[in-house]
């Protein structure tokens, strides 16, 4: 597991996996796919396991499509207690192999592993909204949620963060553009 993706994208429930519904699966993944084919770029996707029930065939999907799958947990929750974490690790790995990569929830749970660990990694709407450097060899991370946006946010955060799909969609294809990665299809 030596590879190096500059673009990963967490797949998860709305609204950062604070709601059961998936406008983000079935409206957003489908145009961050269309882009990365567009670029010819292999991604990385981290998926909550818990949405396989509703999506059965998403994990063969993107690997057919020949990308490469790792594990955002099952229940996409921030566990505090160690246990309930590797409890929760273990069981999204049954869904998508044992060496997988994995990353946590919010980055809840730090490892070696370069994808678990915030530092260098770029979220396309934190380098939205605040502008972030991005560093010489990024990590950019989004989910499929980022750029359709929803009717009904959970909180005002929500409601603003997620206000301009349209921005993030553009911003996605420009930064393809010029940070296409080593990993291409």
């Amino acid at each position: 597991m030596d590879e190096k993706f500059t673009w990963t994208v967490d797949v998860e429930a709305d609204w950062g996996g604070r709601v059961n519904e998936y406008k983000g699966i079935e409206e957003g993944l489908p145009k961050i796919i269309q882009a990365f084919k567009r670029e010819s770029t292999r991604v990385l996707f981290f998926i909550s396991t818990e949405i396989t029930k509703d999506y059965p065939g998403l994990i063969e999907g993107l690997r057919s499509l020949g990308h490469k799958v790792g594990s955002h947990g099952h229940f996409h929750t921030k566990f505090k207690e160690s246990f309930r974490r590797q409890a929760d690790k273990d069981l999204s790995l049954q869904y998508v192999g044992k060496e997988a990569y994995y990353r946590a929830p919010k980055f809840s749970h730090i490892t070696e592993d370069i994808y678990s660990n915030p530092k260098g990694h770029v979220g396309l709407l934190k380098h939205m909204w605040l502008k972030t450097r991005i560093p010489p060899d990024p990590i950019f991370y989004l989910h499929p949620f980022d750029i359709v946006g929803g009717d009904n946010p959970p909180n005002l955060f929500c409601r603003l963060w997620y206000s301009r799909p349209e921005k993030a969609l553009l911003l996605l294809k420009y930064l393809l553009q010029k940070y296409p990665g080593s990993q291409r299809l």
